[in-house]
């Protein structure tokens, strides 16, 4: 019985691994048009992903997916209203004028923290 304290971490582990919300999908719908809208920005005035700190598009969607998973944990489970400011975010990066500045994207504020 020496591994028991290990076995019931590893129980807990799992029955609380399955507790962890993920993301609205209105906040991954979000990184899908910050993703395009800074495609067009960078596009237009001749800069390329790594002028924003990113190797590509891919690269910006892996981390913004990872901040909306973060998002969600730090949502301590109200994820409606987090879906409605990531729904209210996408309208507002959405009405930019086409194609947006980069400067206008970031004017969005589209990645606040949730918790402002």
């Amino acid at each position: 019985m020496r591994h028991r304290p290990l076995r019931s971490a590893l129980a807990l582990a799992a029955f609380f691994g399955g507790c962890v919300p993920e993301a609205p999908a209105e906040c991954l719908t979000l990184c899908d048009a910050v993703a395009e809208a800074t495609s067009a920005c960078l596009e237009a005035e001749q800069l390329t992903w790594a002028a924003k700190g990113y190797d590509d598009e891919a690269d910006f969607l892996a981390s913004c997916e990872t901040w909306a998973w973060e998002q969600a944990q730090l949502a301590q489970g109200d994820l409606d209203e987090l879906g409605e400011r990531c729904a209210a975010s996408e309208e507002a990066v959405r009405a930019l004028p086409t194609p947006p500045s980069c400067a206008e994207i970031t004017a969005t504020r589209w990645s606040s923290p949730s918790w402002e």
